[in-house]
């Protein structure tokens, strides 16, 4: 191609992309249909969809759910086997960046998940009737309600205790 004609290179385009994603999930799904296809027929079991689109058929304690796993992890070898080992210091650097983006981005969303405060007051009289049960009394904490967050972290001094 001539120089500056490239395919496609700068142009938005969402019709390609959705191509794109239709044709490599077609092809997914049609490799793991023949390799299941192809175990069934070896191993003598039923052919049904449930196979590939069911995920209580992927059990431990059959031999027929060990066969579908294996069948799986052989699609994933077919699926991105290019021939080599990747060599390019970027392709290492990208997967060691999105593996520690996923382990830190999920490990942060579940501190702040459990963090989050547990909502003890009853509805009644605005005292918290789970802390009045297992401290003999209703507790008030003095202060004020962040409206950001629902809450604001108080000292134990300013919980006073009926």
């Amino acid at each position: 191609m001539p120089r500056g004609r490239a395919f496609r290179t700068t142009i938005w385009d969402p019709l390609l992309i959705i191509c794109q994603i239709i044709a490599l999930q077609t092809l997914y799904y049609t490799s793991i249909s023949v390799i299941i296809l192809f175990t069934l027929l070896i191993t003598g079991n039923d052919i049904t969809l449930d196979h590939i689109l069911d995920y209580r058929e992927f059990r431990a304690d059959t031999v027929l759910g060990w066969t579908l796993c294996f069948a799986w992890i052989a699609n994933a070898v077919v699926g991105y086997y290019s021939g080599h080992i990747p060599t390019t210091f970027v392709w290492w650097v990208l997967n060691a960046t999105t593996c520690c983006i996923m382990i830190f981005g999920g490990e942060l969303y579940c501190m702040r998940k459990e963090m989050e405060p547990i909502v003890l007051d009853d509805g009644e009289n605005g005292n918290s009737g789970t802390n009045a049960g297992l401290l003999g009394g209703s507790s008030v904490v003095k202060g004020k309600r962040n409206e950001d967050v629902g809450y604001e972290l108080v000292s134990l001094e300013e919980i006073e205790i009926r």
